[in-house]
């Protein structure tokens, strides 16, 4: 009797670990897994003339996309930068930029411990974004935030967070761009729905007149310009030639260490994590 009382509980565990294991697997269909990750191609393996479209992705946890008024979730892509295979855990960038936002609320001197962003990815995104048991596969990421070495602004202390945009550092570590100079398209991307036509659209008359500083007029009518003025800037958190600027990614896949004034409310964001699989 109690032999035959000790299986049922066994089986019972195991039906309830098997229908968790299960729901986790399928609550965004059957490609939302984290186990994908471990068949993804690494980001930084793709040719440079790949675009953001072109790259595997996963899914995870849930954010408007295309529902301008916010109220609908729905599934967020992300890229695999790295993965750890002794631990078990990869680091990983939505695939599109989610949303558009401030680097920092007031237009002042600021570091990535200070700014606003940082609080909104942490606390806003972080809830609204993923379910408490999405929650405990996120691991808190201890981050180095370096001075600007070409400008010499403060990069600020040492983090602990679980959502962050990438450093000048990472970004040249993870898309192996090596000269300032030199484009990646792979880095490049361009926002959902939302994103683009949300609280802070997408002023595409600003992004180009920004590109055409970079280039001389014959920009406009180049193939560079037809595929790079679908994509968008984002943030990066490491701060930029002033210290009221930040770094950014921008729309052809640059690193421009000289950044943008943290205050424009033009400028996207693609979190990034470190998640256990």
């Amino acid at each position: 009797m109690k032999k035959n009382l000790i299986k049922i509980i066994v089986l019972a565990i195991s039906i309830v670990a098997i229908c968790t294991r299960c729901f986790f697997v399928f609550r965004n269909g059957d490609t939302s897994s984290v186990d994908k990750v471990m068949s993804l191609k690494l980001l930084k393996d793709y040719d440079k003339n790949s675009t953001v479209d072109d790259i595997d992705s996963f899914l995870f946890g849930s954010y408007p996309q295309d529902d301008v008024s916010g109220k609908k979730n729905q599934p967020i892509e992300w890229v695999v930068l790295e993965k750890d295979e002794k631990e078990k855990k990869a680091l990983v960038m939505s695939k599109y930029i989610i949303d558009n936002i401030q680097y920092n609320e007031d237009r002042e001197d600021i570091v990535w411990e200070k700014c606003s962003l940082r609080t909104w990815l942490n606390d806003t995104f972080y809830n609204k974004a993923f379910t408490q048991m999405e929650k405990s596969m996120i691991l808190e990421t201890d981050l180095s935030n370096d001075d600007n070495v070409e400008y010499l602004t403060l990069g600020g202390k040492d983090t602990k967070d679980y959502i962050f945009a990438l450093s000048v550092e990472e970004a040249h570590k993870y898309f192996d761009i090596t000269e300032s100079e030199e484009s990646d398209r792979a880095i490049a991307s361009y926002g959902t729905w939302f994103a683009r036509q949300g609280k802070y659209k997408v002023n595409e008359k600003r992004v180009r007149n920004h590109l055409m500083v970079m280039r001389d007029d014959e920009f406009a009518d180049t193939t560079e310009w037809e595929w790079g003025k679908k994509n968008h800037y984002y943030w990066l958190r490491s701060s930029g030639s002033m210290q009221d600027n930040a770094a950014v990614i921008n729309p052809i896949g640059n690193i421009d260490t000289k950044g943008i004034q943290v205050g424009r409310d033009y400028i996207g964001v693609r979190p990034c994590m470190w998640i256990k699989y």
